[in-house]
């Protein structure tokens, strides 16, 4: 939330209708979060959480081009809050992954972005985190890593596992296999109950059978 809107009243109406909408995305229902969230923009077109949640909803939804419109609003209307840009970012990031043929470079984008984001809030994890993804979809490899390991200094590592796999998965490119195995080790160890274990563990054992006899 920008810290802006907490000297703002909003109808009791709207903020009820906010939190229905936020029900309805975290139960699965985006369309009918969608709707509620159109519904109290035309009220209130400078809510700038509400613009947020709508762009959040629509990435959800695939709907790129309308997921843009709102994070781009936001950004407007917060122009100093970090956590704008990084919304951005992981967009152009998803929309990258999606591979849209409309002959933008979305990973770029996201890269400079997230660079923006960084100089607006130079502790953010998250940031670091998705810059580290953008560099690796790159195949930018060193970058990466470096990116990764900063994103791990700055935040609780327990609650960035992705940070984790992605460098993991960075060292695998790079064939540091004893440094993809000690941060396959972290991950383990941070996440007993991950649905994913088995697989992690899985890919642990495939990479040992890559490391060299006098390296066991």
């Amino acid at each position: 939330m920008d810290v802006t809107e907490l000297r703002r009243d909003y109808p009791d109406n709207v903020l009820r209708e906010f939190e229905k909408a936020r029900k309805d995305a975290r139960n699965g229902d985006f369309g009918r979060a969608a709707e509620r969230l159109l519904r109290i923009l035309n009220i209130e077109p400078d809510f700038y959480s509400a613009r947020v949640r709508l762009g959040m909803v629509y990435q959800a939804m695939a709907c790129y081009p309308e997921a843009e419109k709102q994070f781009l609003r936001a950004k407007e209307l917060s122009p100093n809050v970090a956590q704008s840009l990084v919304n951005l970012a992981g967009l152009y990031i998803g929309a990258a992954d999606a591979r849209l043929d409309d002959g933008r470079y979305y990973l770029s984008e996201a890269i400079a972005i997230l660079k923006e984001a960084i100089l607006a809030r130079p502790s953010s994890s998250i940031a670091y985190c998705l810059l580290g993804a953008a560099y690796f979809k790159t195949q930018s490899f060193e970058i990466a890593e470096e990116s990764l390991n900063k994103s791990m200094a700055l935040g609780i590592k327990s609650y960035f596992p992705e940070a984790r796999l992605m460098l993991a998965n960075v060292y695998i490119q790079q064939k540091k296999w004893e440094d993809a195995i000690e941060q396959l080790d972290g991950y383990l160890r941070e996440n007993p109950f991950g649905q994913d274990r088995r697989k992690i563990e899985d890919l642990r054992e495939e990479i040992k059978e890559n490391l060299k006899p006098n390296e066991k």
